[in-house]
């Protein structure tokens, strides 16, 4: 780990755009892992914090080891597609290298603002559509997900796992947790979160973190590490582990800090609750001549106005990141003008146009926003969906 000379055939190819004269982030992670991108300066820094603590080149391998033990773990699992946050020059196995040795098939968008990175990380696309690096700021995780890159090859309507492996100690802990929740709210239930973070003693994180000049570096505890997981159902065993000991079903030792640490875990957003609400309501006295207000002809008997089809039965199931309503034997399509319900069928969804209709005779056909994930009968951001009308109570989906 001795720093380079200045002036070497590294520092004379540096590619268009990068400082050379200041440490980075990513290229002092580079060296300490043993990797050829990066310059005199960041290896000086990297002997200088070597000085401070000389376990940190066995830690950062430490945490690779556990990245590709997690990513391909979390591939068994069924997860096709995966989010790489601050993902870093690419050294050793990337990613996409881990998963597709799982499943071919799965898609990977590494994020990172360092133009070298995204340079370097464009060089080893497979070339194949699979892969793609999207130069952004975590710190801005809308601006993530919203992404060209991140949503021509991400479908976050389906299980994702988003990566955030040693980048969360370059924020304070407040804004770590909440670029986490804001990334885990726009997740599928199913996903999965993969997370390290560096955490010591204070003498000596304390010290690290005035030492460090590649960017700011913060020295969280394990209590705050644990709650970047975002509520998800940390995977025990081992839960949150040192990343030397993290091994999928086995119980590693207590992790007890005596110096510079790497804490590791994968968490697993639970599934959507089965949360069923079964409403039932008799026949209307008579049939109405009206047509169903979601109709745009008028045929009589095409509805019952202000009443129900005979026996109808509301299935309603909510889910995190969208609503439905699933209606054997009746439709909603009127509701959205202020109607009863409809006569017959079912109430359906076709996704690729983003319109609700019904086939039960209504005719009606809504325009869904598309900010949801799930086009549905409600845009979450949009308000929710209007209240169902049933037997002069109003009920609202939340």
């Amino acid at each position: 780990m001795t720093p380079g000379r200045v002036g070497d055939d590294r520092e004379r190819r540096a590619p268009a755009g990068v400082d050379i004269t200041r440490p980075n982030i990513a290229r002092v992670y580079d060296h300490l892992i043993g990797g050829k991108d990066n310059f005199a300066v960041d290896r000086a820094e990297a002997a200088r914090l070597l000085a401070v603590s000389p376990r940190l080149a066995r830690l950062a391998r430490d945490n690779r080891r556990f990245l590709g033990q997690a990513v391909r773990w979390v591939a068994a699992q069924g997860v096709r597609q995966f989010l790489d946050l601050g993902a870093g020059l690419p050294t050793g196995t990337s990613t996409h290298q881990a998963a597709q040795s799982v499943d071919p098939d799965v898609r990977v968008v590494y994020v990172d603002h360092d133009p070298m990175v995204v340079v370097h990380g464009t060089a080893l696309l497979t070339g194949d559509g699979s892969t793609a690096v999207a130069r952004a700021d975590i710190s801005r995780p809308r601006a993530v997900l919203t992404h060209p890159d991140v949503q021509a090859l991400l479908d976050l309507s389906q299980p994702t796992a988003v990566i955030a492996a040693m980048v969360l100690h370059f924020f304070p802990a407040g804004q770590a947790r909440a670029i986490m929740a804001t990334l885990a709210a726009a997740l599928a239930p199913g996903s999965y979160l993969i997370v390290s973070a560096g955490c010591g003693v204070p003498e000596v994180g304390d010290q690290l973190v005035k030492e460090y000049e590649a960017g700011p570096l913060h020295n969280h505890s394990p209590g705050q590490i644990a709650t970047f997981f975002a509520g998800a159902d940390l995977m025990t065993p081992p839960g949150l582990a040192f990343a030397g000991d993290w091994e999928p079903g086995t119980v590693p030792p207590p992790p007890r800090l005596t110096g510079i640490h790497v804490l590791a875990g994968v968490a697993r957003l639970p599934p959507a609750p089965g949360l069923l609400l079964l409403l039932s309501a008799t026949r209307a006295e008579r049939p109405s001549t009206e047509a169903c207000p979601g109709d745009h002809e008028q045929r009589p008997g095409a509805g019952y106005h202000g009443g129900f089809a005979s026996n109808l039965v509301l299935l309603f199931r909510l889910v995190p990141s969208c609503r439905e309503v699933l209606v054997p034997g009746g439709c909603l399509g009127s509701r959205w003008r202020g109607g009863g319900l409809g006569r017959a069928g079912w109430c359906w969804r076709r996704r690729a146009a983003g319109v609700r209709g019904c086939g039960g005779g209504c005719g009606a056909r809504m325009k869904i926003a598309r900010t949801c994930p799930n086009p549905c009968l409600g845009d979450r951001e949009a308000g929710g969906p209007p209240p169902v009308n049933i037997a002069g109570k109003s009920l609202r989906l939340q």
